[in-house]
């Protein structure tokens, strides 16, 4: 379930004022939309190291410098919508989801949730008749291999 950005802005800083892992000195958590650039650099980062590509990488890749990728990241660039959709398209995501925060991004990911991921941007770029192998694949090995 995704959450809206006001929602989320609301619920997760009233838990935490500044999100910690955004938090840098030079940075102030002071209003929203200073929150919602860094919020959506938080999910463009998630979604690069998740693929296993360096800032290099990504901006190669989408045709900017690394370092802009970087601001981006930290949330101390405001990207044109252009520039979000070059994003979103080069990590093979629809723009909406640079939106949709469904964790919250000071903690760690668990090693369950890497290989959930993992698995997940395997099968993303699969037709449909290969996820639908994949997971037969998946049902059979539990049905044989599953502690009884």
């Amino acid at each position: 379930m995704y959450l809206s950005i006001k929602s989320y802005l609301d619920t997760f800083v009233a838990v935490t004022p500044c999100p910690t892992f955004l938090y840098t000195r030079s940075m102030e958590c002071d209003d929203m939309s200073d929150r919602v650039l860094q919020l959506v650099g938080g999910k463009i980062r998630e979604l690069r190291k998740a693929r296993g590509w360096s800032q290099e990488d990504l901006g190669e890749k989408a045709g900017f410098h690394f370092s802009y990728v970087g601001g981006l990241e930290r949330g101390e660039r405001n990207a044109s919508l252009a520039n979000l959709a070059k994003v979103a398209e080069t990590l093979e995501v629809d723009i909406g989801e640079l939106f949709g925060y469904v964790r919250e991004y000071d903690k760690p990911l668990t090693e369950k949730e890497k290989a959930l991921q993992e698995a997940f941007f395997l099968l993303l770029n699969r037709d449909e008749k290969e996820v639908q192998m994949a997971v037969n694949v998946l049902t059979e090995v539990f049905k044989t291999y599953a502690p009884k």
